[in-house]
């Protein structure tokens, strides 16, 4: 499977349009900078932004953390779509190589990628923070060494959604369709739950276990009007690890588990 992952790799690594993706990944980082910037600057927006600039700027980067589960799976659907498209996996079979190896092996190589470019755009946000924002004496909330595991922690959500899009796109073959079935259950499940948790407990636990919840404001818990919120982000403290890493293998396990049982075999004869 090594060899499999290592021509994956190369091959997704030498499509052109990449780096096309790689500037527009930087372009999105320097947008979120130059707002952060405008709308302080703005005499009629002047309160929107209390914090200093550097506080909101490593602040949004935590707040922010779900919109790496989506870049994984637009990554995702990047590296494949042309594949599924032209069914170009279907050759690989006959040269021998197992269902096994061929999802565990996109799996995997759509996975680093989608690390890469979260590191990447994360890399090149806070390397622009001190270039496009003023620098502040007020006492900073969020420091930059609270966001240093943010990324790594993220890795199981990361495979998580990766693991969603490929079984999708195993199952339906169509790029519309796996695009509905991640925002269905990414996005629109989650909300839904939490919704109707307001009136149903059990319904609030489950929901507080989605990704889409317990990511908002970086795990920090604003429920309690009457009780002020500790900035503590969930990647730092026990509980939120342990949240994290069941959650994302747990998903990844199940939907690649899933893959492999009900719809590899089916491309195999």
């Amino acid at each position: 499977m090594l060899n499999f992952i290592k021509s994956e790799w190369y091959r997704l690594s030498h499509k052109k349009s990449i780096w096309l993706v790689a500037i527009l990944l930087l372009a999105l980082a320097f947008l979120q900078l130059e707002m952060l910037y405008w709308i302080p600057n703005r005499p009629n927006l002047h309160l929107v932004l209390y914090h200093n600039e550097f506080h909101d700027a490593y602040n949004t980067l935590a707040n922010q953390a779900f919109w790496f589960l989506v870049l994984s799976a637009g990554v995702t659907l990047f590296l494949y779509e042309e594949s599924y498209r032209a069914r170009a996996q279907l050759p690989t079979l006959s040269f021998g190589i197992s269902p096994l190896k061929i999802i565990l092996g996109k799996w995997l190589t759509a996975s680093i990628f989608s690390f890469i470019a979260s590191v990447w755009v994360s890399s090149v946000y806070l390397l622009l923070v001190p270039i496009i924002l003023k620098p502040d004496s007020e006492s900073q909330v969020t420091s930059l060494t609270e966001l240093i595991w943010e990324l790594p922690l993220l890795i199981p959500l990361i495979m998580a959604s990766v693991a969603t899009i490929l079984f999708f796109l195993e199952w339906t073959q169509k790029i519309i369709l796996t695009v509905l079935a991640w925002v269905g259950l990414w996005l629109l499940i989650p909300s839904i739950l939490e919704m109707f948790g307001y009136q149903n407990s059990l319904l609030k636990v489950i929901s507080s276990w989605m990704p889409l919840v317990f990511l908002r404001f970086g795990g920090v818990d604003f429920s309690n009007p009457n009780q002020t919120p500790i900035f503590e982000f969930i990647w730092n403290r026990a509980d939120g690890i342990m949240k994290l890493l069941s959650s994302g293998f747990g998903i990844s396990l199940l939907l690649i588990g899933s893959t492999l049982i009900f719809l590899a075999p089916k491309d195999s004869r």
